[in-house]
């Protein structure tokens, strides 16, 4: 299966508790707090785990339906976040082969400031 993009228009933070969660054979006994539902460009969700329970998250994976699951460190929690207020746009890059999972952001010139446009 090809790397997928996927842009992201839309999304709502959730924190919770949830413990020993099963997603996947590769992604099962998962524990996190906080997670972000994404809304894309074509309709799918991608939504985002930072896990507590883990020095290395499983693999990334796309379901039958389309929509992308994507772990990460609970550390990177702020980082996805940030580029989620601050960008646009912002797109979802996941390989299925080897389950990586990246956020990016569109080419801005070098340099901005605020208020330069």
């Amino acid at each position: 299966m090809t790397t997928q993009t996927k842009e992201i228009i839309k999304y709502t933070l959730k924190i919770d508790r949830h413990v020993g969660w099963k997603f996947s054979a590769d992604a099962k006994n998962v524990d996190f707090d906080e997670w972000i539902y994404c809304k894309t460009a074509d309709k799918k969700v991608v939504r985002l785990f930072f896990l507590t329970n883990r020095d290395v998250p499983p693999k990334s994976f796309i379901d039958s339906r389309g929509n992308f699951y994507a772990f990460f460190k609970k550390d990177q929690y702020i980082y996805c976040l940030d580029l989620l207020r601050n960008e646009r746009p912002v797109w979802a890059v996941l390989s299925p082969n080897d389950g990586n999972i990246c956020l990016k952001s569109g080419t801005e010139p070098v340099g901005e400031g605020p208020g330069e446009f």
